[in-house]
């Protein structure tokens, strides 16, 4: 809807607003002439009316005086007692009198409630009242006295005082009562103008009512786009998740705002119920692929405790090679001594050339042994061929394992491919051995020939002897060699042990992995059983609404 719009809530109040306004104003115009009113009635009441009732109380006691004192004159009472009571009503006159003048003086002009012309009138009242009072006073001692000519003459000049008197209180009464009836047509103009008024207003006001109605009817409507309870519908059957209804609206209406609401919320569950089946769609995909992934872990487990069982097995036989290695690195030693032993008794025979024979048998003896240890030390050659052999063939194992096991398998893979190295260099190593022995063999069996035809050769034994003496050099440096070399080979065999058992704990940790994947993944597919019924939850609820 349009942000401009002004809203019911201000519609609305601007028409109480008016209204307000036209009842204040009236109200205020109301008070105000009421109040002028009620001034003028006070004035009227309170003090004209008071002023011209005590005046009239004069008016009474001036009038009945003059009766009195004239029957005091004119009557001839029968006995002195109807006197005395007509004096008497002359003295109650004259105090009633007195205290109406008392009331005015009290009511009025001690709160300066006199304008100048009743002070006036007043003042000429007050004036008579006094010049009459002896008068009265000396006509009725001369009454008493039986003066009646003499009170008749006072009489006479009394009269034209009191008429007198009472034209001068009559002046002062109708001096109220004019400025009673100057109010009353003030009043009455005002009642009338107020009536008018009154009636424009009340009229005003319906007329503006009827016209803020029709507004606020039109002006709702406009906004509504209908009647409210088309538009009460048309949400009713939103909410039961009917949006099939289609929806005619004039623009910038509640309803049309509707109708939007509508066209956006079909698209919003069209997207959701989209979302939902691909959801579910992806979920079953995922729920197979974890399925598959389960099983390719369970495999890799099974993979990886059959890897660290061969592993286990190749530690034993490395083992095995480093004990043989050991074994072979002693008789290399013992080789070693050996030789040096025959190059002393080379020696000894070059020092001793006159005990030829006798060193002959003795060398005889020693050559046999020395054939009997380089046939051991063959022997020794052949084993560590075999064992670089097998040494081989169990690097070639590993490596197959190793590429089976992927990139979990590279430090080990590496480590196969240093042993088969090794291997290799080990077989290189045995065949020079061999084929050092192998000429230590047949020179065994030249000076054993030799030392068998030594009697005839005596003379060639020196010759003879520097040739061993020269061949335990060589045979000494063979063996030292052999020596270092089988030293090496007991080093690298420790190595191995050392680096097949950092793998045999690598494989023991890739099994604890595999394991933990496998809890992984029961938790996974836990999880994912939850996602499929999420989604089936949310196709069902969102196949509450009817596109």
């Amino acid at each position: 809807m349009s942000k401009n719009r002004v809203s019911v809530y201000a519609i609305l109040g601007i028409g109480y607003a008016i209204f307000g306004v036209i009842i204040l104003g009236l109200c205020v115009y109301a008070i105000m002439r009421i109040g002028f009113i009620d001034d003028n009635l006070k004035q009227i009441n309170n003090i004209n009316s008071v002023k011209q009732r005590v005046a009239i109380d004069f008016r009474g006691s001036v009038h009945d005086r003059s009766i009195a004192i004239r029957d005091v004159v004119l009557h001839t009472p029968q006995s002195k007692d109807s006197l005395e009571s007509i004096v008497k009503e002359i003295k109650t006159l004259e105090s009633n009198y007195a205290q109406a003048r008392d009331l005015m003086a009290k009511m009025f002009e001690a709160s300066n409630g006199l304008d100048a012309q009743e002070k006036e009138i007043l003042s000429r009242i007050d004036a008579i009242n006094t010049k009459a009072l002896p008068l009265i006073d000396e006509i009725i001692s001369l009454r008493k006295s039986s003066q009646d000519q003499a009170a008749f003459a006072r009489l006479q000049e009394v009269r034209p005082m009191f008429v007198s008197w009472l034209g001068v209180i009559n002046e002062f009464i109708n001096l109220e009562e004019s400025k009673n009836q100057a109010i009353t047509p003030l009043v009455a103009d005002v009642v009338a103008v107020f009536k008018i008024v009154f009636i424009i207003s009340v009229v005003l006001s319906i007329v503006l009512g009827v016209g803020i109605a029709f507004f606020i009817i039109r002006y709702l409507s406009k906004i509504l786009g209908g009647e409210p309870n088309v538009a009460s519908g048309i949400v009713r059957l939103i909410a039961s998740g009917n949006l099939q209804e289609s929806i005619t609206a004039p623009e910038n209406s509640m309803l049309k705002d509707i109708a939007n609401m509508q066209a956006k919320l079909k698209s919003i569950v069209s997207e959701i119920l989209t979302s939902a089946q691909e959801i579910f769609t992806n979920t079953k995909a995922v729920e197979e692929a974890n399925a598959n992934s389960q099983k390719a872990s369970m495999t890799q487990s099974d993979t990886a405790k059959s890897s660290a069982t061969q592993i286990a097995k190749i530690a034993q036989g490395i083992t095995q090679i480093t004990e043989i290695a050991k074994q072979t690195e002693e008789n290399s030693a013992k080789t070693l001594e050996s030789a040096k032993k025959g190059k002393e008794a080379m020696a000894d025979t070059q020092a001793t050339i006159d005990e030829v024979t006798q060193m002959v048998n003795t060398s005889a003896g020693q050559i046999l042994e020395l054939e009997k240890q380089s046939n051991e030390i063959s022997s020794s050659t052949n084993l560590i061929a075999e064992i670089a052999d097998q040494t081989n063939l169990l690097a070639l194992n590993a490596a197959i394992e190793a590429a089976r096991a992927g990139e979990h398998g590279r430090g080990f893979a590496v480590v196969a491919d240093e042993v088969r190295k090794l291997a290799e260099r080990t077989q290189e190593s045995t065949a020079q051995i061999a084929t050092i022995i192998k000429h230590i063999q047949d020179e065994i069996k030249r000076v054993s020939n030799s030392m068998s035809q030594a009697v005839p050769r005596a003379q060639k034994s020196i010759e003879l002897a520097e040739q061993t003496s020269t061949l335990l050099d060589e045979i000494e440096a063979q063996a030292t060699d052999s020596l270092a070399k089988a030293q090496s080979v007991s080093t690298q065999s420790n190595e191995q042990e050392e680096s097949i058992v950092s793998v045999e704990q690598r494989m023991q940790e890739m099994v604890q992995i595999s394991n933990d994947t496998n809890v992984l993944m029961e938790k996974s597919h836990t999880a994912i059983a939850e996602l499929s019924k999420i989604s089936t939850t949310l196709k069902e609820n969102i196949g509450f609404f009817r596109l």
